[in-house]
Formats: C-alpha cells, sequence, structure tokens
C-alpha cells in the first residue's frame, strides 16, 4: 500500500480543530402527503436544481430518456411516493415529470462512497462516509440537513441533496445510523442499468434510499433495520452499511456494525463488527464501491490503511474525516462531501470536499 500522503488534517496544519460546514436545514414531516412534503425544500433550491437536472439530463443516453417518458405511468402506480414528489417538483420548476423521475432515480446508478464504521475507545460506535458524485459542482449547492419528523416528533436527521427523495446518509436517534454505497463490481451497475431502470416499476421493489428511508421511519433497531435491509427487492445492487448506536454495550459479542452486501433480489453477503473486546485486533469496517474480497479496490485499500495509521485511541468523529475520510486514495475529485455521524449523541456533521 503506497496512499498515505496528503491529508487534512489539523495536527499536520498545526491550525484548530476544522468546524463542520453550515448548511441549510429543513424539518420534514414524513406524515405530511409526498405531494407536498418536499415543497419548501424544492422551493428554495429551485434554480440550482433546475441546472443540476438539466446538465444531468443532456449526458443521458437518448434511449434511456425514452424509456422513462415511456413508463412514467407505471411509476405512478407502483411508486407513487416517488412519482407525487416528482410531480410536486415538476410543477415547481417546470420540468418534464419523466425527467424529475428519471434524475431522482439516478444516484442509485452513478454515486460512488467510501462508508466507514469504527468504536471508539470510550465504547462509542461512529460512521462516517464520503458522497461521490460525477459532478461535485452541480450537488454542493443543492445539499441540505433534513430533520425527520415522524408521528409529531423529530426522530433522526440526514444529509440529502434537493431534487431527490430517500436517503443515503441517514441515522435514527439512540438506534442507529445507515450509508448507502454504488455496488460496482462485479455487478457493475452500468453494464446492467436498463435491467436496473426497469426495476424502478417493478411491483414491489424499491430504490435504495426509498428502502432506507423505510427502515428509519419503521423501525427503532439496528437489528430491525437490517433484516429489512437484507430481504426488500431493491432496483439495484448496493452495499447498506449500518451502525449500532445502542448504549451502554450490553455484551462483548453484541453487534455493532454491518454491512450489507446485496443483489437486487436476494441477499449476497454480511459482514459485521463486533464489541472490540470480543476481537481486540477488529474495531472498524470499511466498505467502498468493489466486493474488495475478490476484486482489487484502491479507495477501501487506502481507507484501511488510514484508520490503521490513525488507530483506535485516536479515533473521533473529527479524526474519521481529516485523518481518514479526506485523505489521499480515500477523497478524490468526485468527492461531494464528508460527513461522520453518531446516533448515541444525536451528531451528523457534514464538510465540503476538499476541506
Amino acid at each position: 500500500w503506497i496512499f498515505l500522503g496528503g491529508c487534512a488534517s489539523s495536527f499536520a496544519r498545526g491550525v484548530a480543530p476544522i468546524v463542520p460546514d453550515k448548511i441549510p436545514a429543513f424539518v420534514i414531516n414524513f406524515d405530511e402527503p409526498a405531494a407536498t412534503r418536499y415543497n419548501e425544500v424544492f422551493h428554495y433550491f429551485r434554480d440550482d436544481i433546475i441546472a443540476m437536472e438539466n446538465s444531468i439530463m443532456y449526458s443521458i443516453a437518448p434511449f434511456y430518456r425514452s424509456t422513462f417518458m415511456n413508463n412514467t405511468d407505471k411509476i405512478a402506480q407502483n411508486n407513487p411516493e416517488a412519482f407525487e414528489a416528482m410531480q410536486a417538483l415538476a410543477t415547481i420548476t417546470g420540468l418534464p415529470v419523466w425527467q424529475t423521475l428519471m434524475v431522482n432515480s439516478l444516484v442509485d446508478f452513478y454515486s460512488y462512497c467510501v462508508s466507514i464504521v469504527g468504536v471508539m475507545v470510550d465504547g462509542r460506535v461512529i460512521h462516517g462516509r464520503n458522497h461521490d458524485v460525477d459532478n461535485p459542482a452541480l450537488f454542493q449547492p443543492i445539499l441540505h440537513r433534513i430533520f425527520i419528523q415522524s408521528g409529531g416528533a423529530v426522530i433522526g436527521e440526514a444529509a440529502s441533496h434537493a431534487g431527490f427523495i430517500g436517503f443515503y446518509t441517514a441515522m435514527r436517534y439512540n438506534s442507529y445510523s445507515v450509508t448507502y454505497n454504488t455496488r460496482m463490481s462485479p455487478h457493475t451497475n452500468t453494464n446492467h442499468i436498463l435491467e436496473n431502470i426497469q426495476r424502478e416499476w417493478t411491483p414491489g421493489v424499491q430504490t435504495v434510499a426509498q428502502a432506507i428511508e423505510s427502515v428509519v421511519l419503521q423501525h427503532t433497531s439496528m437489528d430491525m433495520a437490517a433484516q429489512y435491509l437484507e430481504t426488500k427487492a431493491l432496483v439495484t445492487p448496493a452495499y447498506l452499511i449500518l451502525a449500532n448506536a445502542a448504549a451502554p454495550i450490553a455484551a462483548k459479542d453484541q453487534v455493532v456494525g454491518m454491512v450489507i452486501t446485496r443483489d437486487p433480489s436476494a441477499l449476497n453477503r454480511t459482514d459485521v463488527l463486533h464489541y472490540p473486546e470480543s476481537d481486540a485486533n477488529k474495531w472498524y469496517l470499511v466498505q467502498g464501491n468493489k466486493d474488495y474480497w475478490q476484486t482489487d479496490d484502491s479507495n477501501y485499500a487506502a481507507a484501511v490503511e488510514r484508520m490503521e495509521a490513525l488507530g483506535r485511541p485516536k479515533l473521533n468523529l473529527e479524526t474519521l474525516v481529516t485523518e481518514v475520510l479526506n485523505c489521499t486514495g480515500v477523497v478524490g475529485p468526485y468527492t461531494s462531501y464528508s460527513a461522520s455521524m453518531s446516533a448515541q449523541t444525536k451528531t451528523l456533521s457534514v464538510y465540503f470536499t476538499p476541506l
């Protein structure tokens, strides 16, 4: 491994610790119909959403555009939440509904990420991720924080991009956090994009973002969330990464982190992280965009090297970003933001990259 190099480390720079970026925040009431639920966000980011949508739309082959045009009615029937939200976005922006539906689906196909779960020396479990997209300059202006309201109470938070529904970086307070990584190899999404697109309107199938939304709204434990994410039919192959916020940790064998590797219709494998005292050498999980156990993944290798160089005694919400996620080989030109979070302390810190 040869990745050790540049980092945004406050230790290396000799300056004060970094401060998370302030991003617009909204309370989204999930008891409200999808047709009106996101309207405040859509109005606030309207011009930036239009710029993002049009830029992405013109990079998509006409064949795929026509596929969405010709199947909008099927999405309305089989995924009414997405249809109603994107219909509202179309009304606010003046864009066609088929386009808002198509762009909303594309994050499942071309976002590239690194996710990490680690256990600090005091036993607290923290969770970090880089969110990578093809054109970060289009996505950074629409990044915002969602306070997730359900049943009359705020139950969690998410980092989200305006114009898209569902969650990719989220937590349910005092329960768990969850992130999504695209699974590119060996199930390379771009090689199966038409199959994935057609699952958008297949009854009983969810996008990954909506599956994560479902578990955060419905399930109060990581075990329940994992069971749903291991079994629910999904549009695309995926990695679902979870961190357990249950405190205090009750037993040495307690599962505190998971990486669920999914094929669209079935579970491929699940990797688990136990309370470190049951395995002193294993105190973190890392996942990139490939099946690293059978395919070389330079992002995964760089993240592992950085975690080892950092060491468990120095791990915290800030160093996970400065000493790992924002370092050479882990961060890249496509990184839109880095995030670190703890559902136990109700902390979600977001940093635009590069720091």
